[in-house]
């Protein structure tokens, strides 16, 4: 979860200084809502047959931030892993 507001406003200043526009990419609406909780995604390698699921080591989890249009409820989800390593990255010219 994210703890507070500065744990928001820290994701949030890393993407706009990486230059991602806070606009809905499909109603072009800029109100917006940076979800509380991170979203876990399980990415599974395209080979892999999904009924074996319950029991694969094969998957690999990515904690992400999601952006939620107030507008339309579109989400841009934003893998957690990338944003801390931005803050440690100089930002490209």
């Amino acid at each position: 979860m994210l703890e507070d507001k500065s744990d928001k406003q820290r994701f949030l200043d890393i993407l706009i200084n990486r230059g991602v526009t806070l606009r809905c990419s499909k109603c072009k609406s800029e109100e917006f809502t940076l979800l509380d909780d991170y979203i876990i995604e399980e990415v599974w390698p395209m080979d892999h047959p999904l009924e074996y699921a319950e029991t694969s080591t094969q998957k690999v989890l990515i904690p992400s931030v999601v952006i939620m249009c107030n507008n339309c409820g579109h989400m841009d989800h934003h893998a957690v892993g990338i944003l801390e390593k931005w803050t440690k990255m100089p930002q490209d010219e």
